[in-house]
């Protein structure tokens, strides 16, 4: 019965006299590939699951305007049969009104991450996705965290600007916080705006991790994607990262976009990225470069192929794949690695 429901069939067999539960919706996608991957001294196949996931979510009408709202979701590890084939991903619960907005607790992607993965014309999920260069953390925890601990306020529109604000009690467990020194903020202003027959999208989001040390490391993050209404997809990324891994002058800029063009069921895209230098170690830049195509066999199953490569600096240290695509390679300083990737995506 398509996505909706069988959760309230289960509900109504088990539930006591007078009980009431919202409707769910099931929901997810399988993301398999089969990678080939060089890191300049080493090279192989790998299949690969890219964060293939299953979920549940929905609400529940209170009345005047007001829902209760949940959403649980696990990463599925299709290529492997271990104990660790579930994974956390975002899972909240909360409330949400008609004029006053959205309040969540839960685990949650950041404003700053929701709003960098909008304009990834690689899925965020692709061996070519931008987090191989947008995520250096450069000893910090970097800005596209999916946060445990997190208060989040998303506000209603006004015209077609919305914000998303959130508050991490603490970055890295669950237990009760006394000093704060490792509590975190994100926000992001998003617009959405139809121009014709095309479509904007524009934020800007700013985030800042108390480590426990006199710096708070922060970024600021620009991000925008136009559609034409037609064919044609641009898009565009800035990140000014400030006193990275909380040390005084370690700054990092960022910079990349992309391009997609649809043709009938196929959609050409590339996109590049370049970090200069982190300004405390010499020579640590890195370009990162994607081609490839995506086949759509239907509304919902895709197929397609792809080229990646990352070149460093002679200081850098960097990743290659990761965040989200299953194949990854360490590319050492000074070096090129690149990857070659065929997979398939199944929403339902």
């Amino acid at each position: 019965m398509k996505k909706k429901l069988l959760a309230a069939a289960v509900a109504a067999a088990i539930a006591m006299p007078g009980t009431s539960f919202a409707a769910a919706t099931i929901f997810g996608h399988a993301h398999v590939s089969l990678d080939y991957l060089d890191d300049s001294d080493n090279s192989g196949l790998s299949v690969a699951s890219n964060t293939s996931r299953i979920g549940v979510k929905g609400s529940e009408d209170l009345g005047n305007g007001l829902a209760a709202i949940y959403h649980m979701e696990w990463g599925v590890a299709l290529d492997s049969n271990g104990d660790s084939d579930l994974g956390a991903r975002n899972r909240f619960g909360g409330f949400k009104h008609d004029s006053l907005g959205t309040v969540v607790l839960g685990r949650h992607d950041t404003p700053v991450k929701v709003i960098g993965r909008k304009v990834d014309l690689f899925w965020s999920t692709q061996l070519g996705q931008n987090r191989s260069i947008t995520n250096i953390k450069d000893g910090g925890k970097g800005f596209d965290a999916r946060a445990n601990n997190v208060i989040g306020y998303i506000s209603p529109h006004f015209g077609p600007v919305h914000v998303f604000a959130a508050y991490m009690t603490s970055l890295d467990d669950g237990g009760i916080e006394t000093d704060r020194d490792d509590d975190a903020y994100s926000i992001a202003a998003i617009l959405d705006q139809k121009i014709g027959d095309g479509k904007l999208f524009a934020a800007v989001g700013f985030e800042s991790h108390d480590l426990g040390t006199d710096d708070d490391e922060s970024a600021l993050r620009l991000t925008g994607k136009y559609n034409t209404g037609g064919a044609l997809t641009v898009a565009g990324f800035v990140q000014l990262g400030a006193d990275l891994g909380g040390v005084a002058g370690a700054d990092r800029k960022l910079y990349g976009g992309g391009v997609a063009y649809k043709m009938g069921s196929n959609t050409l895209k590339g996109a590049i990225y370049l970090a200069d230098e982190l300004d405390t170690v010499a020579d640590s830049g890195a370009l990162h470069y994607s081609v490839g195509i995506d086949h759509a066999l239907s509304k919902n199953t895709v197929v397609y192929g792809l080229f990646t490569a990352l070149d460093t600096d002679d200081g850098a240290d960097l990743t290659l794949g990761g965040s989200g695509s299953g194949s990854s390679v360490s590319i050492p300083g000074g070096e090129t690695g690149y990857a070659v990737s065929f997979g398939t995506r199944i929403k339902f």
